[in-house]
């Protein structure tokens, strides 16, 4: 199943670092984890392993100590930046997931879905479309109530 912990709108950053700083301040507002330590691996993890999925999308994603359950954040960046992607598009949107250290497949399982879901053509349009945090949550919960529900009837 898809879940959608938090939802940002006007994401600020005039390039991939500075939004990860970005994200990583709300995800330790959200988790309790330290923004510092989620910033640093955000951005090792990108030199290493481009996030870039295409379609305006990333999906930046760690295995994190002191998290006990998986949580993901969508953020619409207010400008697009540039960064590594597999069609050479800025990115707008990114899509961070966050598992526990030890979440070994279970993490590979919610990529994998997640990465499915964001580069559906109809779904990228919605959500670039969106002009407000409600929008975004409106488009979100009725695209992943479809998918989780087309998942079960499968």
């Amino acid at each position: 199943m898809i879940k959608i912990d938090a939802v940002l709108y006007g994401l600020k950053g005039a390039n991939w670092k500075q939004a990860y700083h970005s994200l990583a301040e709300s995800v330790s507002d959200a988790t309790g984890l330290s923004m510092m330590d989620v910033a640093d691996q955000l951005i090792a993890n990108e030199q290493t392993s481009p996030s870039g999925i295409g379609r305006g999308f990333a999906l930046p994603h760690l295995q994190i100590a002191g998290l006990s359950k998986p949580f993901v954040l969508f953020a619409k960046l207010a400008q697009p930046i540039d960064m590594e992607t597999v069609d050479h598009d800025a990115v707008d949107m990114m899509v961070v997931l966050l598992s526990p250290e030890n979440d070994g497949p279970y993490h590979l399982l919610r990529l994998s879905r997640l990465s499915r879901f964001f580069r559906d053509e109809t779904i990228c349009q919605k959500l670039q479309g969106a002009e407000s945090e409600d929008a975004l949550r409106a488009i979100l919960l009725y695209e992943i109530d479809m998918a989780n529900e087309e998942r079960k009837a499968a």
